[in-house]
């Protein structure tokens, strides 16, 4: 009987070792990658799945071409990665998939990972500031083979893409990798655009790794857009030889705010209209068309514009209108829809792109706009019952197509500020009503908000994840030390709910958070999240505060030892994020006891944190680049000063630091 029972069990293992592809068995390769074409996309994936595999099982996997085939032995596994003559002849076609469809099909000796590609290197990218990036940038390809082997990797070997870099990609050890022979799948991107806008930084090599987590985490588009300022040239083109185009201040002047990009226009003068459409044609009458008003303050209060307004509007002073105080919206609304009827005559195909942003991002109820019109809905908070989902919901009941393009990633980006709970649940219920999200903007302050992003993108790839999934996987890289850094996240999230209060795109959004009494304590801060975060830190991130936060760290180093030099350099790296944030406090702390900013104390600690940053950012603790230039362009009070005592400049900034060693 004893006997027959271990015949069973050996009958049962070898059917299921039979039922197995294998790639890794106890540490010993059994597989070949075998890369289909050498198209960018193609070459990404090949790369990805042998660094991955080697980093996982030790073993890295030799990568052929298909006619190297016939000369491998009948047991050898074939990992066909993209399309080849091979796969052809299997029945594998990427003309049968739609764009950015992906798939894997196991079966016999082969696996077979391949999508279909966008691969536009010449292609004209709007709505994402930035540089292009010179060799593939996720907002002109979308490598759908690569998704193919990182879905792949994720279900098969647990690979994550935490943050970029080597250390932020984590792959659990194991000596043996495979996959269920008949095995298939099928994914493609739910967002027909996902974007998370980044900047180029001062190290090629943390730009490059940037880019790619992103393309590797399904960033990109199926769609064509035109999100961008459209009017921000029209002040150099039309103040002299047609000034009525321009925004008429409250003094009676064709006039702009803070400066000629921010400029506005005379939507009630049909010669905008006329200047509007004339572009249009001028560029060939395209299907896609930007009407998106500039950045800042400005509207214009001339009569006509006034008498576009609600009744409501109307009875608000010109001042008011200026700095928008008031709601503009049906103002807008009236100019869109009336630009996109005349162009309807010409391009019965034509779209127009908005953004729901300012004065106009709250629309009345009984709105109606033209089926063609494409809006990008900035939402002022990321709470489902605050203003925030007023607002996206106002735009929902026009019938326009839209997409979400918050501004939540700004506010605290260089510190430990995780509104991971919000954040999911209103991307949640606003998707039925969405084409897919724009994200203003990571600063690459990974340690800080790494997590927050990879929720972000990670989320949208698998909606069946909740958050506390998504945590858990960020966890499991520190090995021993998860308890601890499971702590830590906890600790940040709570306090986010604490400080968050009016911390949000506009300084009237209030609910009496810590953050809006230390608004209200210090008037020398400027509530708007854009420079409020700033000028608070040294009373928002406050050393009693950020001390939990470094004793959970030390827990989970003292969890983890010395025999997991990844992790334990992961919670290193945690660390460094708080170092940032005490760096700054440090610095920002100087300026106020001497707000001249040239002391010699406030001098050096700013040269130190330059150094520390720049030391930094090859290892994506930050963006050197994309921060300071945002801190000298904004009038950020922690930059040195002039020696007449105003703020040093973006001139500044690119003459003097920018290529500073």
């Amino acid at each position: 009987m004893e006997k027959k029972l271990v015949a069973m069990m050996m009958a049962l293992a070898v059917t299921a070792m039979s039922a197995e592809i294998g790639i890794v068995r106890d540490g010993k390769p059994l597989a070949v990658i075998v890369q289909g074409r050498t198209e960018k996309c193609t070459t990404l994936a090949v790369e990805v799945l042998q660094e991955c595999v080697e980093m996982s099982t030790g073993v890295r996997l030799e990568v052929v071409r298909p006619k190297a085939l016939a000369s491998l032995s009948k047991e050898t596994t074939r990992i066909v990665v993209g399309e080849c003559t091979y796969a052809n002849e299997h029945g594998v076609f990427r003309e049968r998939l739609p764009l950015e469809e992906y798939r894997i099909e196991a079966k016999g000796n082969a696996i077979f990972l391949y999508g279909h590609d966008k691969e536009l290197p010449n292609g004209v990218t709007t709505g994402a500031p930035g540089m292009i990036h010179p060799t593939m940038d996720f907002r002109r390809y979308s490598p759908a083979t690569a998704w193919a082997v990182t879905a792949f990797l994720d279900r098969f070997a647990g690979v994550r893409f935490l943050w970029p870099g080597k250390l932020g990609t984590y792959c659990p050890k194991r000596q043996n990798l495979s996959v269920p022979d008949g095995f298939s799948f099928q994914g493609r991107p739910r967002y027909e655009k996902r974007h998370i806008w980044f900047n180029m930084s001062t190290n090629q090599e943390v730009w490059d790794a940037t880019n790619r987590y992103f393309m590797l985490h399904q960033q990109g588009t199926r769609i064509d857009t035109a999100f961008m300022h459209h009017f921000d040239s029209w002040w150099d083109m039309f103040s002299e030889t047609k000034p009525e185009v321009i925004a008429l201040s409250p003094e009676g002047k064709r006039d702009y705010w803070n400066r000629t990009r921010n400029a506005k226009m005379c939507l009630s003068n049909p010669e905008t209209q006329e200047q509007v459409v004339e572009l249009w044609r001028k560029d060939g009458c395209p299907d896609m068309w930007s009407l998106c008003p500039n950045d800042g303050l400005g509207f214009c209060t001339c009569s006509g514009c006034r008498a576009m307004d609600s009744e409501e509007t109307r009875k608000a002073s010109a001042e008011d209108v200026w700095n928008a105080k008031v709601n503009l919206s049906r103002r807008y609304v009236l100019f869109w829809n009336s630009v996109i009827e005349r162009m309807r005559k010409e391009n019965q195909k034509v779209r127009v792109c908005v953004l729901g942003y300012g004065p106009y991002k709250l629309l009345p109820e009984g709105t109606k706009l033209e089926p063609a019109l494409l809006a990008a809905v900035v939402p002022a908070d990321f709470d489902v019952r605050g203003i925030g989902m007023q607002q996206w919901d106002s735009w929902v009941r026009t019938g326009a197509t839209l997409e979400l393009r918050p501004n939540w990633l700004n506010t605290f980006f260089f510190a430990p500020y995780l509104p991971l709970r919000q954040t999911a649940d209103f991307m949640a219920k606003s998707r039925p009503n969405s084409i897919g999200y724009e994200h203003d903007c990571f600063y690459g302050c990974w340690p800080a908000q790494g997590l927050y992003c990879y929720m972000i993108v990670r989320m949208a790839a698998r909606e069946e994840l909740s958050v506390d999934d998504v945590v858990d996987e960020y966890v499991a890289a520190f090995g021993k030390g998860a308890t601890a850094i499971r702590k830590w996240i906890r600790y940040w999230e709570d306090y986010t709910d604490r400080l968050r209060g009016g911390v949000a795109e506009e300084s009237e959004v209030k609910k009496e958070g810590l953050y809006d009494q230390i608004c209200a304590s210090d008037k020398r801060i400027r509530p708007n999240a854009l420079y409020g975060c700033w000028d608070s830190l040294h009373l928002s991130y406050p050393e009693e505060v950020m001390k939990p936060a470094y004793d959970c760290l030390d827990e989970a180093r003292q969890a983890i030892g010395d025999l997991d030099s990844d992790a334990a350099a992961r919670v290193e790296f945690l660390r460094d994020g708080m170092t940032h944030v005490d760096l700054m406090r440090k610095t920002l702390g100087l300026f106020w006891k001497a707000p001249a900013g040239r002391s010699p104390e406030f001098m050096q600690a700013f040269n130190e944190l330059f150094v520390w940053r720049t030391a930094k950012e090859r290892d994506f603790v930050l963006n050197r680049h994309h921060i300071m230039y945002n801190e000298f362009s904004r009038n950020i009070r922690i930059v040195p000063r002039n020696a007449d005592g105003t703020p040093q400049k973006a001139d500044v900034y690119d003459k003097v630091w920018k290529n500073k060693k």
